[in-house]
């Protein structure tokens, strides 16, 4: 699960065009650990993976939440 969603995280960033060409060494070593995670032959090397990722992840840069639809026609009442 966490090897798909940090894939699927860069996807969506490379995507959203918010991955520079500072982030491309932090992206590699993502790709780099997502490779390796198959040939993990016990769990302390999948928890250490595992913890490598999370962080890496949490070095990239981070999407601009968007207000759902309710929380945007509030706004919009509040600034009318």
């Amino acid at each position: 699960m966490l090897i798909e969603s940090a894939q699927k995280t860069v996807e969506k960033l490379t995507e959203l065009q918010l991955l520079t060409e500072k982030d491309a060494l932090t992206v590699a070593l993502i790709e780099e650990l997502c490779n390796a995670w198959p040939k993990c032959e016990n769990a302390s090397q999948q928890a250490s993976i595992a913890r490598e990722l999370r962080q890496l992840i949490q070095n990239l840069p981070q999407p601009e939440a968007q207000p759902s639809g309710s929380a945007q026609l509030l706004g919009d009442i509040a600034n009318a």
